[in-house]
């Protein structure tokens, strides 16, 4: 079954989906979803075919709103935070976690990190030994440019969440990748640094400083957005400062930056995705001929048997 929308795809955004609130599989998602933490919107998460665009929290929603007027927007916290509720994820007690995982700055289809990871690398090998064994988390692109080198010559053992953007347990590898430790790092504010706090961990951000090159010819700001990355990150920075972080005011920060206060139940969300399914633009969109708009009642009619047991 193919999405409407290829932001649903990532990470496993739309298979969590499915899990957590028992959506018919054979349907479309109605929605856009925000796939990871954004500074400012993206025309890529603002998508008008959609019946609602979903965000992470309430400022968000609101900054896509005034940006994307024609948008339906509404805010019902991360995937991650659905993912952690059905997987029903614990903290492992402290005494049985150990050291850190350090996710350093990566790059994206659309533009590439330039970062001195021999520095980054130098850096960890001298952090105090509370801090140790280090785990290198790198992500897909740059780990098959040969990024992990430096790391891998210090001897840090080095991980992947997948090998693909599409990949679907990508969190499911990020959760067991991470839990066992106590402590996440990362040279870029990232949505792995607010995942690691989600999950007991204490988050810093920390390392060398890099650049963004794009390789998208189409996207011809990149001095701009470069600026604006820096910008948002001297306002996020404060709540993972190493290493005498206030570990209250980072769980608080993240928590709303992850939108917890906005999510929905299982049946709340199963009720929201039937009455956007049932729609005239969402129907006209997955089923051409009107009359097999039934098609679509008996799915979620079945489904809506299933949740309520």
């Amino acid at each position: 079954m193919d999405e409407l929308f290829d932001n649903v795809t990532y990470y496993g955004i739309n298979k969590i989906i499915r899990n957590y609130c028992h959506f018919p599989s054979s349907l479309p998602l109605p929605v856009s979803i925000q796939h990871g933490w954004s500074f400012v919107p993206s025309l890529h998460d603002a998508r008008v075919g959609a019946s609602e665009n979903w965000y992470w929290s309430d400022a968000m929603a609101k900054a896509y709103k005034a940006k994307y007027p024609e948008i339906k927007t509404r805010a019902v916290g991360a995937p991650f935070l659905y993912f952690l509720k059905v997987i029903s994820y614990e903290v492992m007690p402290e005494e049985t976690r150990k050291g850190s995982i350090v996710f350093p700055s990566h790059s994206s289809s659309l533009a590439r990190i330039s970062c001195d990871y021999n520095q980054y690398a130098e850096m960890l090998s001298y952090l105090p030994d509370i801090y140790k064994p280090v785990t290198i988390c790198m992500y897909h692109i740059d780990f098959e440019r040969g990024m992990g080198s430096p790391f891998a010559s210090r001897g840090f053992k080095i991980v992947s969440n997948g090998d693909s953007l599409y990949e679907e347990n990508f969190l499911l590898n990020f959760v067991n990748n991470s839990r066992d430790k106590l402590y996440a790092f990362s040279n870029q504010m990232t949505s792995a640094l607010l995942f690691a706090s989600a999950m007991d961990l204490k988050a810093f951000y920390y390392g060398p400083p890099f650049q963004f090159d794009s390789q998208d010819p189409n996207f011809t700001n990149i001095a701009d957005y470069d600026q604006r990355y820096k910008q948002w990150e001297i306002n996020s920075s404060n709540y993972f400062q190493f290493p005498d972080v206030n570990i209250l005011d980072q769980q608080k920060f993240s928590r709303e930056t992850l939108g917890e206060e906005n999510l929905l139940s299982p049946i709340e969300m199963f009720f929201l995705l039937s009455k956007l399914a049932v729609k005239k633009q969402y129907l006209r969109q997955v089923l051409p001929d009107d009359h097999l708009a039934k098609k679509v009642f008996r799915l979620i009619k079945r489904a809506l048997i299933k949740i309520l047991g």
